[in-house]
Order: C-alpha cells, then sequence, then structure tokens
C-alpha cells in the first residue's frame, strides 16, 4: 500500500464514506496529541513540577502529596468510558449515530478547552470524564456509521 493508492481509494470512495474516513483521522489525530502531551500539561501546569527532572529530583517533590489525585484522574479516564458507552445507548434514539459522533466530538473539544482555561487539580479530574466520551466515540461510532451506510446501500440494490 502507497501513499498514492491510499489517495486514490480515498478519492473513488463514495462521499459519505470519504467524510467519514477524513473525520475518523481528523479525531484520532486530536485526539492521540491530546494524549501525548497531556502528560507534560499535568506535570507542569496543574501539578507544578517539572516532568523531565531526574526521577528522585527534589523538583518532583511538589508532586508527592497529588500521587492519590493522579491515581483518581487514571480511573476516571477508565471508567467514563464505560459511562460514555451507557450514555450513547440512551442518547443514540434521539439524535441518532451522526449526531452522536458529532457530540462525542464537541464534548471532547469543550472539555480539552476547559481544562486549558482552569488548570487546577479538580477541574481537570472532573473534565477528564470527557476523554473517555471521546474514546467511546472513536471505537464505536464509525464502525456502527459503517454498518448503517451498508445497510442503506443494500436497500437500494434489492429495492432497485
Amino acid at each position: 500500500m502507497t501513499l498514492k493508492s491510499l489517495l486514490r481509494a480515498l478519492v473513488s470512495m463514495p462521499p459519505h464514506y470519504r467524510y467519514l474516513c477524513i473525520s475518523h483521522l481528523i479525531g484520532w489525530t486530536a485526539f492521540l496529541s491530546n494524549m501525548l502531551f497531556f502528560t507534560d500539561f499535568m506535570g507542569q501546569i496543574v501539578y507544578h513540577g517539572d516532568p523531565y527532572s531526574a526521577h528522585n529530583s527534589t523538583d518532583t517533590a511538589e508532586d508527592l502529596p497529588q500521587d492519590r489525585l493522579k491515581i483518581e484522574h487514571n480511573w476516571e479516564k477508565g471508567t467514563s468510558y464505560k459511562r460514555g458507552k451507557n450514555f450513547q445507548k440512551v442518547l443514540v434514539s434521539y439524535i441518532g449515530l451522526k449526531g452522536l459522533y458529532f457530540t462525542g466530538y464537541l464534548l471532547f473539544g469543550l472539555g480539552t478547552g476547559f481544562i486549558g482555561l482552569f488548570p487546577n487539580v479538580y477541574s481537570t479530574l472532573v473534565l477528564c470524564s470527557l476523554f473517555g466520551v471521546m474514546s467511546s466515540t472513536l471505537y464505536t461510532v464509525p464502525f456502527n456509521l459503517i454498518t448503517e451506510y451498508h445497510r442503506e446501500e443494500e436497500k437500494e440494490v434489492c429495492c432497485h
């Protein structure tokens, strides 16, 4: 697979698949970029430490009382995935899969923005739950959309 063949396949896709493919690529790029830089953000801005200091350095001494909050932060990110999935099951009947996809991205963007605006430990812990919503959106909704598109295509072929 070359870049040229990949781009050719993208151009020859039906429009709804192309849009989904491009938005999924942008979504994963945003999500992974956030996760890549989030560790440094937490260490420097929220916990006022130096993530680049030596392991036993006194620069990280300020972080030590926050260890419990770090554990709670990771727990919140993990459990919010499950809560996000349960919320999606209820919400999909009201706004549909495309609305759910948009809502997942919107909540992730808002959460990331608010974490940047209010960089303290407690707001970060609460807003990190939106990362789980984005995870559940990225892992499931696009595949459900592909299934829905395929089902619609089969109906068109069957009825015509």
